[in-house]
């Protein structure tokens, strides 16, 4: 490995890459030139000398040289002191020809490093299909694992290289290959929210239900990291949401943790679709979106019930056509042709139903007049009333109950019309269910109850009804969460008040040990805050909201509560490598975006980035590749080689992978990136010349990114409480409005907060 000096040794105006020059210092005289020249008599001297200069050529993309080199006697499976040999280089830099070359040259396809690595996983994480295709004719083995356990397939996955997925699947890639701590394929794009990759794994065959050591699928690590897209796709294949990891969690629980508020609906609404050949593992899971909301299903994926005459399917495909388009007089028509009002189309969804979710109440009367059955259930336990109850239908609510619809009836996740009434704030429909009996206090397998729903939403209109109602007012669910908490958590403050006034009790704690109040102080709810730590005698008035310099941040209130940070030697020894791993992160990002500018920065950067990995003692390749940044980006601007920027693409990809690999200081590295991205951000909202589009749109992303972050600081150990302080500042400033200049001066301040808390001893 080149020592960190050998940066400053070359100096920075060097015109070749400085790992190839000679330091003027050992310039050799000509006496020891020509002892050099004697001694090339000898066949093996300079068979090596041949061999290393074949290994500079790969490296500097030279393929005429590396061609002269090979007909010269020069070994194709010459290696330098990491163990690669020209080829795995060649694949690293893309260069297709230069492969070629030295295959043809016979290059051992399936050489490794001392890391383990191979060419094809080189080119395999790099996206260079050419280089992937042109060592797969030559045998490339699709299995090989580098010292990690990761496959090329593991490689492409990761870097969501959908395309060379397919071809390594194509040539006899294991889709469930997993690493050494257990960690598949699908887990490993899943992770990145790669989905287009996790929908190809899933194509062949991967386990959407497989677990690593910790207990962990990759539903789990896509909602853990927000990934809406990829736990969409997981879903779709059959991931199962109530599987649990060895701490206990689900996918819905860490999206709980973490404010994930789209990937929690769709958890708690999870679609089971109809199978598919050749997709393992599907599950019945929990509740559904409507599977007639997303478009009529197809007429292949009509279910006739079995009393349905011979040859009338296609009489019945029209009827379920018919009933969802709310076409009464069709609907009557094919009824009286012979059409049967029981059959079933995609999802086990009858006419009734489909009509039902649309509000059409006529076609639903013509339906039941003519025997259609009121309490028929899909596939996921769903009927007519509860399509009818989650759409807020209150006029078709109330013509099924008339019919006999079971007011209380379970789907197969045990929620009732109520629960789906609720849960999408039909206040007018909860209040059409409750007079007809509904069970206010009934609980699904999760022991939510209606209240808690509401709660979560904000619907103060429905929880003031059900509390009327006598709604159990300090129920709880399986994780120990009351109304309250949930209320106080999602920042719900006239929600808060309806319930302390309905008799909450704010000393409750969840499974966490968390009550209503540390919740609210964790994402600095002030008015929330003021309103728990109001006597009750006092909490119909107002809470009046401090000014501040910081939007939502009281002089006087207690910083939100981080995780416990350990004390004694661990505790320092957590928080240096804390601080280490969120210096990564930072420098990562800074050489990411300055690598092409004039200036010393960028190489800083990479020497700072140098020092930090020596002291996480991270693997020996990672620090080979930031050597090679710092040496390369000590070049100037328009000497820096053109691999500058696949070398800085490898190097995010390793410390990704490293980070990843850490149970907490992968916060710490992501939040590294996200203060430089706000302090950017930051300087573009004080430029009033910026678009407002743009702005919008970063607007939008940061908010998304500081949430999640927060979320995840509150949960790890020595994420200092000032940190989670800014960070819920950043996301009161991006809730504004309008963002205007001083908002923009304000970012920028609160990101060098943020660094000063996280990178240093600061408290």
């Amino acid at each position: 490995m080149r020592r960190q000096s050998l940066l400053f040794e070359f100096g920075p105006h060097a015109t070749e890459p400085a790992h190839r020059q000679v330091p003027r210092k050992v310039v050799m005289k000509k006496p020891l030139w020509i002892l050099v020249a004697m001694l090339c008599f000898s066949v093996s001297t300079c068979g090596q000398d041949l061999d290393g200069k074949l290994l500079e050529a790969a490296k500097a993309r030279n393929t005429a040289e590396v061609q002269k080199l090979l007909g010269e006697g020069a070994d194709a499976n010459a290696k330098d002191n990491a163990g690669w040999t020209a080829l795995i280089w060649a694949a690293y830099f893309g260069r297709t020809d230069t492969v070629r070359a030295l295959l043809e040259k016979g290059a051992d396809v399936n050489a490794k490093g001392k890391d383990g690595m191979t060419a094809l996983m080189n080119a395999a994480s790099a996206d260079y299909r050419d280089i992937v295709h042109s060592l797969l004719e030559k045998s490339a083995d699709v299995n090989a694992k580098d010292n990690d356990g990761w496959t090329p397939l593991l490689w492409a996955a990761f870097s969501g290289r959908a395309e060379i997925v397919r071809a390594l699947l194509e040539k006899g890639a294991d889709v469930n290959a997993m690493d050494d701590s257990g960690k598949t394929v699908l887990m490993s794009a899943a992770v990145r929210g790669h989905a287009d990759t996790v929908r190809a794994l899933l194509e062949k065959g991967a386990d959407v239900n497989a677990k690593s050591k910790a207990g962990r699928t990759a539903l789990m690590s896509a909602a853990d990291l927000g990934h809406l897209d990829t736990v969409r796709a997981l879903l779709e294949q059959g991931a199962d949401v109530d599987a649990k990891d060895k701490k206990g969690d689900t996918a819905l629980r860490l999206a709980e943790k973490y404010k994930y508020s789209s990937i929690v609906a769709l958890l708690r609404r999870a679609p089971p679709l109809p199978p598919k050949t050749g997709i393992k593992n599907r599950t019945a899971s929990v509740p559904t979106t409507s599977p007639a909301a997303t478009g009529p299903p197809a007429a292949s994926e009509l279910q006739p019930a079995s009393s349905a005459p011979a040859g009338s399917q296609d009489l019945n495909k029209k009827l379920l056509d018919a009933a969802e388009a709310g076409d009464t007089a069709e609907v009557q028509s094919l009824l009286r042709e012979g059409a049967n009002p029981h059959a079933k189309g995609g999802y086990g969804n009858t006419a009734l139903m489909g009509a039902a979710v649309r509000g059409h109440t006529e076609t639903v009367r013509a339906l039941l007049e003519k025997g259609a059955e009121v309490n028929a259930k899909g596939n996921t336990g769903r009927t007519a009333l509860m399509e009818a109850a989650l759409e807020g239908y209150t006029e078709t609510v109330r013509t099924l109950l008339e019919k006999g619809a079971e007011v209380n009836a379970k789907d197969n996740a045990g929620w009732t019309p109520l629960f789906w009434a609720a849960f999408s704030r039909r206040t007018d429909t909860v209040r059409a269910l409750l007079e007809k009996g509904a069970d206010v206090n009934a609980k699904n397998k999760y022991d939510d109850t209606a209240l808690i729903h509401a709660a979560y939403a904000g619907d103060t209109d429905t929880v003031v009804v059900l509390l009327e109602k006598g709604a159990e007012v300090n129920a709880s669910d399986d994780m120990g969460k009351t109304a309250l908490i949930e209320a106080a958590r999602q920042g719900r403050t006239e929600t808060v008040r309806a319930l302390l006034q309905g008799g909450a009790d704010i000393t409750v704690r969840d499974r966490d040990g968390e009550t209503a109040l540390s919740g609210a102080e964790q994402h600095n709810y002030s008015d929330v805050i003021a309103l728990l730590k109001t006597p009750p005698g006092l909490q119909s008035q107002k809470p009046k909201k401090p000014s501040t310099g910081i939007p939502d941040a009281p002089p006087g209130v207690t910083a939100p509560t981080s995780a416990p940070v350990p004390t004694g030697d661990e505790g320092l020894e957590k928080e240096l490598a804390a601080q280490s791993f969120y210096r990564l992160g930072l420098n990562m990002r800074l050489m990411e975006v300055l690598w092409s500018h004039p200036g010393e920065l960028a190489a800083r950067c990479a020497v700072n980035l140098q020092q930090d990995l020596q002291k996480v003692a991270a693997p020996s390749d990672v620090m080979e590749l930031a050597n090679r940044a710092a040496i390369q980006l000590n070049l100037r601007p328009e000497e820096r080689p053109d691999s500058v920027p696949i070398l800085i693409r490898e190097l995010r990809v390793r410390l990704d992978k490293l980070c990843t690999a850490q149970t907490e200081e992968q916060f710490f590295c992501a939040a590294g990136g996200f203060t430089y991205d706000l302090s950017l951000f930051g300087e573009d909202v004080k430029d009033p010349g910026h678009a407002k589009v743009s702005i919008e749109d970063g607007r939008r992303k940061t908010l998304l990114l500081v949430s999640a972050l927060a979320a995840q600081c509150s949960a790890t150990a020595g994420c200092k409480e000032r940190a989670l302080l800014y960070f819920s500042a950043v996301t009161n400033i991006l809730k504004k409005e309008q963002l205007g200049p001083a908002d923009g001066s304000l970012l920028v301040t609160v990101s060098e907060n943020i660094g000063k808390a996280l990178s240093s001893d600061e408290r």
